[in-house]
C-alpha cells in the first residue's frame, strides 16, 4: 500500500488523522511524521471541531517538495520510497534566522525514541572501537560515542539539529535513493601510523542538513587519546586508575 504526496494531502484534510492512520495500519503520530517527511501540511489542533461549526480555516495548498521530501510513501516499506532530487544549487538568499519560541519542540523529530535504540547494541570486546556504542538499529542519526558520553552527545545533537532548523536548514536522514556516502571515522585525537577499527559502525543513511539543495553530512563522534593501560578483569583500564585502586604499577 503506497500513497503519493498529493493523495495524502487530500486524505488528511478530508478526515481526521486517526481515521487516515487506521486505514494505513499505523498510529496517528507515525502518520504525522510521514506527513512531515513528505512536506505535507496537516490540520492543527481544533480544526475538526471548528469545521463542525463551519468556522474552520481554509485548506492550505500543497507546497512544492523541498530537498529531501518524499514524493511517495509505502506502508510495506515503512519509509518513503521515492524522493525529490533537484540538482545541487546554493540557496537563493541567506536563510532567515528565527528566534526560539516558548512553544518550540524540546526535541528534534530525529531524536524520538533514539535513547532506547542505544540500549540494544552489539557487544564489545573492550578494545579500541569496541567501546563505542553500535546499535542494532541503523536507521538513526549519525552518533558514534561511548556509553559515558551518550547522554551529553544526545543533548548536543538535539541542540544542533534544532539550531540548524531555526536558521532554515532542514536536518533529515539522507534520502534513501540518493548516493550519499559517509566515510569511515578516524576518532583518534592524534592519528599516527596505520590503523583500522574492526568494530566500525555507521548508520544506514547519513544525517544531512540542506543548504539550498546541497546536502551536508552531520556526524557527531567522540575523540580518543593514547594512554597507558593494563588489562584487568577482561577490559583495558588506565594505569592511573589501577594505581589509584592500590595495585602496584607495571
Amino acid at each position: 500500500m503506497s500513497v503519493t504526496r498529493e493523495e495524502l494531502h487530500r486524505e488528511v484534510w478530508a478526515e481526521p488523522m486517526t481515521t487516515v492512520a487506521a486505514r494505513y495500519q499505523v498510529s496517528s503520530s507515525f502518520l504525522a511524521r510521514v506527513c512531515e517527511g513528505m512536506g505535507v501540511p496537516r490540520p492543527g489542533r481544533g480544526f475538526w471541531a471548528k469545521r463542525a461549526f463551519g468556522k474552520a480555516d481554509p485548506v492550505p495548498a500543497l507546497p512544492e517538495p523541498a530537498p529531501g521530501d518524499a514524493l511517495e510513501w509505502s506502508r510495506g516499506g515503512g519509509e518513503p520510497v521515492r524522493r525529490h532530487r533537484p540538482l545541487p544549487t546554493p540557496p537563493e538568499r541567506r536563510a532567515r534566522v528565527r528566534r526560539a519560541r516558548p512553544d518550540d519542540p524540546a526535541h528534534h523529530r530525529l531524536m524520538d525514541e533514539l535513547p532506547s535504540y542505544f540500549e540494544k547494541v552489539y557487544p564489545g570486546s573492550g578494545f579500541t572501537g569496541a567501546n563505542f556504542l553500535r546499535p542494532y538499529m541503523r536507521l538513526i542519526p549519525d552518533i558514534y560515542v561511548t556509553r559515558p558520553s551518550l547522554s551529553r552527545a544526545l543533548e548536543v545533537a538535539n541542540a544542533l539539529y534544532l539550531a540548524l532548523e531555526r536558521h532554515g536548514y532542514r536536518v533529515v536522514l539522507a534520502p534513501s535513493d540518493e548516493t550519499c556516502h559517509r566515510p569511515a571515522l578516524d576518532y583518534r585525537e592524534e592519528p599516527t601510523g596505520q590503523w583500522h577499527d574492526y568494530h566500525r559502525w555507521q548508520p544506514a543513511r547519513p544525517t544531512v542538513t540542506f543548504v539550498g539543495t546541497v546536502a551536508i553530512g552531520l556526524t557527531l563522534y567522540e575523540l580518543t587519546e593514547y594512554v597507558d593501560v593494563r588489562y584487568v578483569n577482561g577490559q583495558y583500564v588506565r594505569v592511573e586508575a589501577v594505581r589509584r585502586a592500590g595495585e602496584p604499577p607495571t
